[in-house]
C-alpha cells in the first residue's frame, strides 16, 4: 500500500484508492462500489467459515465422500481458504472475457475438480480486496485492482482487454462468477457429503432475486403462465428524455406491448365461434372430443399454454370458412415484476442509444434518492408448483450504499464511484472511534472479536471510573480540599488494582460480567448503567461517616467544613456519572448544614462501590460523517461529499447499489 499524503487528526476523511496504471477506471469503481455493501461482508464472513469448517471436517475425516473413498483426510484443499490465492500463469489464448461463456467455464472445472473440493480463488481475491479497502486509514493511499483481474483471467485463461471497458460488463462478469462458485459449493455438499449434507450450509448469495414474466392479451383478455427466472442485477433502460425519476423508470421497464403475438385463446376462441356459425355436419366421435378439448382450454387455459399434440396440429393447422389460425395474431403487453428480492439490489441504467447508424449516449437526467421503495408481487402457486396468478403486493425498502458515475462518450470516458462511509462512532470518555459496520473477518475470528470488544468494554470502565474520581479530585482541589483529594488519589489505584483483576477473571471466563463476579451487591439491588440524567439519579445512597478510626474522623470533620456549593457539584457530578444503587449496608447520611437535601459520598467508600458496578461505554456519532456521509473515489483520488452532491448526478449516475433495510 502506497502513501500519497500527510496524516489527518480525523479518521473517516480519507479511505484507500485504486492505482490507475491504463484503462482501469472501470474495473477501480466496480470494486469500489462493492466495499459498503453489509449483507456482502456478511456473506463472505459466513462462506470462508463455512468453507474453513468443511475443510477441517475433510482433513479429520468426519465425512464420508460419496466416491467411496477412505477417511484419511486426503485433500488437496486442506490449507487455509484465506491463505490461498490463485497461482498465475501465462497465457497462450488470446481469447476474451465475456459473460455468455461463463457456464462453459465453471463447468469445465467442475469436472477437473471433482471429487476434491472444489476452489474458490474469486471469492479469495474480492474478499481480500474489500478487506484491504475496509481499512480505516488517516492518510491518502492505493492499492492495485489487478489481483481480483489476475484471478478472472486465471480461471477464463483468457485476458483482460487493455482498451476501454465497461464497469457494468465486468460487474456482471464478477458476480456471475462468484454465484457459480457457490452453487459449485452446493453442489459438491450435495453429492459427496453424506454424513453432514444436512449441517453443513452454504450461505444463500445475497445479490441474487427473481423476476417473473406474465403477458396479458389485450384481445380476449386472458393471461399466461408466470415464466420465473433469476437475475442478479437488474437493467433500465433509459428514456429519450431531458429528466425522469428512477421510480417512474422502474414502472414503465416492467411493462411491455408486443404485437404480431400468437394467442392461443384467440385462437381457440376463434375456432369455437367458426363452427358454432357455421353448424357443421360432421358428427363424428373424433371432432366432438376435439372442440370438447378446446372448449375447457378456452375456459381455464393460458395463453401460451403447450397442447398435446393432436390438438396442436388441429389448432395450428384449422383453416375453414375463411378462418385460417395462422392469420390470427394478438397485442399483449408484458409485464416483469419482482417476486422475489434480492438483499443486494443494483441497478444498471442503460444509456445506449442506436440513430440508425452508430450507438450514442444518452444524457437524461436521472432523479433518484437515497431511499427506493419497490414493489414485490406475492404470487400462489398451483397444485403442480407452477406459477399461479398474483394475490397480493408486498412493499420492499431500499438504501443507497454507493453508485458509479460515467462521464464522456458512449465508447470512451472515466468512471468514478460514490461510496458511503463506515459507520464510525467515537467513544465520549477515551476518544476512541470505533467501526460499527461488518468488516471482513473470514469467518474465523469471530470468538476472538468478541473477546476484544468485551476487554475493550472493561477497560473503557476501568478508565471511566478513573477518571471520575481524578475529576472529583481536581474538582475539591480547586476548593482548597487537599484532604478529601488525596484520599480520591490513593482511591483511584485500588480502583486500578480492582480493575485489571476483574480483566484477567473475564479473559478466563467466557460470558461472566463484574456484576457476577462481585457478591457486594444483593439479588434485589438495582443497578444502573452509566449515562443517565441527573433526575433518575435519586438512587446515590448517603455513606456511613462516623467511624472508629481518626483517619474517618477527620475527614467526617474536613467535609462538614465544605461549602455547600462544592458538595452539591460532587454530588451533582458522582449522580450524573454513575447512579449507584443502594449497598447490602445502609449507609449513614452525611449532609451539609446550610444544604440538609444534598446527597454526598465520601470518596474514601467509591473504589468498593465504582469495583461492583459495570459501567457501560456512551459513544456519538461522528459529525463530519453526518455532514459528509459519502466518499467520491477516482482511481487514487478520494474526497468527502455530502449527500447531495451524489444525488445531483443524475446525468451521469451509470449504476445505482441499495441494500435492503
Amino acid at each position: 500500500m502506497f502513501l500519497t499524503s500527510t496524516k489527518s487528526k480525523r479518521n473517516d476523511k480519507h479511505s484507500i484508492g485504486f492505482i490507475n496504471n491504463r484503462n482501469d477506471c472501470f474495473a477501480n469503481a466496480s470494486i469500489q462500489a462493492l466495499v459498503p455493501l453489509q449483507y456482502l461482508t456478511g456473506y463472505l464472513n459466513d462462506f470462508f467459515q463455512t468453507y474453513e469448517r468443511l475443510a477441517k471436517l475433510l482433513e479429520d475425516g468426519g465425512v464420508d465422500e460419496h466416491d467411496g473413498s477412505d477417511k484419511t483426510g486426503s485433500n488437496k484443499n486442506k490449507t487455509n481458504a484465506t491463505n490461498t490465492r490463485p497461482v498465475l500463469q501465462s497465457f497462450s489464448s488470446t481469447a476474451t472475457i465475456t459473460p455468455q461463456n461463463i457456464d462453459d467455464v465453471i463447468q469445465t472445472n467442475v469436472e477437473n475438480d471433482t471429487p476434491d473440493m472444489p476452489e474458490v480463488p474469486l471469492h479469495k481475491e474480492v474478499a481480500t480486496i474489500i478487506q484491504q479497502l475496509q481499512r480505516i486509514v488517516t492518510t491518502s493511499s492505493y492499492i492495485s485492482v489487478w489481483p481480483v483481474l489476475h484471478a478472472l483471467e486465471k480461471i477464463f485463461n483468457a485476458k483482460i482487454s487493455g482498451g476501454q471497458n465497461d464497469a457494468h460488463e465486468l460487474t456482471q462478469i464478477v458476480l456471475q462468477v462468484l454465484q457459480k462458485e457457490n452453487q459449485l459449493m452446493r453442489n459438491y455438499v450435495d453429492n459427496n457429503v453424506n454424513a453432514l449434507s444436512n449441517d453443513v450450509v452454504i450461505p444463500d448469495f445475497p445479490i441474487n432475486g427473481y423476476l417473473c414474466d406474465h403477458l396479458t392479451c389485450l384481445k380476449c383478455g386472458n393471461t399466461s403462465r408466470i415464466n420465473k427466472h433469476e437475475f442478479c442485477m437488474f437493467s433500465i433502460h433509459v428514456p429519450q428524455q431531458a429528466m425522469d425519476k428512477l421510480s417512474n423508470m422502474l414502472d414503465k421497464n416492467q411493462m411491455e406491448t408486443i404485437e404480431g403475438y400468437s394467442c392461443l385463446t384467440c385462437k381457440i376462441k376463434s375456432i369455437l365461434a367458426n363452427e358454432k356459425a357455421a353448424l357443421s355436419t360432421e358428427t363424428s366421435n373424433k371432432n366432438d372430443k376435439i372442440l370438447g378439448a378446446l372448449q375447457n382450454i378456452a375456459e381455464n387455459g393460458f395463453i401460451n399454454d403447450d397442447l398435446p399434440p393432436l390438438l396442436k396440429e388441429y389448432v395450428d393447422n384449422y383453416n375453414k370458412n375463411g378462418l385460417s389460425t395462422k392469420q390470427l395474431k394478438s397485442e399483449i403487453v408484458k409485464k416483469t415484476v419482482f417476486i422475489d428480492c434480492p438483499d443486494i439490489l443494483i441497478l444498471h441504467l442503460s444509456r445506449s442509444m442506436f440513430n440508425g447508424m452508430s450507438y450514442t449516449r444518452n444524457d437524461c437526467n436521472v432523479l433518484f434518492d437515497e431511499e427506493l421503495v419497490v414493489n414485490r408481487q406475492l404470487i400462489r402457486e398451483d397444485e403442480n408448483g407452477n406459477g399461479g396468478k398474483c394475490v397480493g403486493v408486498e412493499t420492499i425498502k431500499y438504501k443507497l450504499k454507493s453508485c458509479i458515475r460515467h462521464q464522456g462518450s458512449h465508447s470512451a470516458g472515466h468512471y468514478e464511484c460514490y461510496r458511503l462511509k463506515p459507520f464510525l462512532v467515537k467513544d465520549i470518555l477515551t476518544g476512541e472511534v470505533i467501526n460499527k459496520s461488518q468488516v471482513i473477518n473470514w469467518g474465523n475470528n469471530c470468538e476472538k472479536q468478541q473477546d476484544q470488544n468485551n476487554e475493550a468494554d472493561s477497560t473503557s470502565s476501568r478508565t471511566k471510573t478513573e477518571t471520575e474520581l481524578e475529576l472529583c479530585a481536581d474538582t475539591l482541589n480547586n476548593n482548597g480540599n487537599s484532604n478529601l483529594n488525596e484520599i480520591v488519589k490513593e482511591n483511584v489505584n485500588k480502583i486500578r488494582s480492582r480493575a485489571n483483576s476483574l480483566l484477567s477473571l473475564n479473559s478466563t471466563s467466557t460470558g461472566t460480567t463484574c456484576t457476577e463476579t462481585s457478591s457486594e451487591f444483593s439479588e434485589n439491588n438495582d443497578i444502573n448503567s452509566v449515562g443517565e440524567n441527573h433526575s433518575n439519579s435519586q438512587s446515590l445512597e448517603k455513606v456511613n461517616s462516623t467511624t472508629s478510626s481518626n483517619d474517618n474522623s477527620t475527614e467526617t470533620s474536613s467535609q462538614s467544613s465544605y461549602r455547600s456549593s462544592t458538595i452539591k457539584k460532587m454530588a451533582g457530578f458522582i449522580s450524573r456519572k454513575a447512579s449507584i444503587s443502594s449497598h447490602s449496608k445502609m449507609p449513614t447520611t452525611l449532609t451539609a448544614d446550610s444544604e440538609p437535601n444534598v446527597l454526598v459520598t465520601s470518596a474514601s467508600e467509591l473504589s468498593d462501590t465504582f469495583n461492583t458496578v459495570p459501567l457501560k461505554r456512551k459513544l456519538k456519532k461522528i459529525r463530519s460523517i453526518t455532514k459528509y456521509p459519502y466518499w467520491r473515489v477516482s482511481d487514487t483520488k478520494v474526497r468527502e461529499v455530502k449527500a447531495d452532491d451524489v444525488l445531483l448526478e443524475g446525468k451521469y449516475v451509470y449504476m445505482l447499489y441499495y441494500e435492503r433495510v
